[in-house]
């Protein structure tokens, strides 16, 4: 009879020793993930900028749903909402100039905001723009109110991050 007692306990020592077959798995899939995050990708600048074109126009849309009056995303509570989704996205920033506020941009967003706002003045509607810089790249898209430029988006993207998305 201790015998019996004594086969039984080893038994489920022995099961519970080898751990839950699920969190094995899981453990398994999260290994192939961080390996296929490290595999070399082969990927052209095209499609690099294909990538952050299509990431930044997704952006913009999802934040334009929320509200159309740019001077919502220069207070406080817009720019905590930008911050927030920053962090979720893995990107370096997104934030909305006003022509007004235009100080304390990079050489690349003054310019493009100050080519914004010639081509307006010719009464051209210019489109997104997509800048390739060093380590990131540069979305930005202009913002009107009729004829009117009021400011526009910029949205620093990881070029790591849109790899690692292709």
């Amino acid at each position: 009879m201790k015998l019996n007692f004594g086969l039984i306990y080893l038994g489920i020592a022995m099961l519970l020793a080898c751990g839950d077959p699920g969190e094995q798995q899981a453990n398994r899939e999260k290994l192939i993930e961080g390996l296929d995050d490290h595999r070399v990708k082969r990927v052209t600048e095209e499609e690099i900028l294909a990538a952050a074109f299509d990431q930044g126009r997704q952006i913009i849309s999802q934040l334009e749903a929320q509200t159309t009056d740019p001077s919502f995303w220069t207070n406080q509570s817009g720019e905590h909402r930008l911050d927030s989704l920053n962090s979720n996205l893995g990107h370096l920033g997104i934030k909305m100039v006003t022509v007004e506020q235009s100080g304390g941009l990079t050489q690349a967003e003054a310019a493009l905001l100050d080519a914004y706002s010639y081509s307006a003045q010719q009464g051209e509607m210019p489109g997104d723009n997509v800048q390739n810089t060093s380590q990131n790249i540069l979305y930005t898209k202009p913002v009107f109110d009729e004829q009117e430029l009021i400011g526009m988006w910029s949205i620093t993207l990881s070029k790591k991050t849109l790899v690692r998305n292709l």
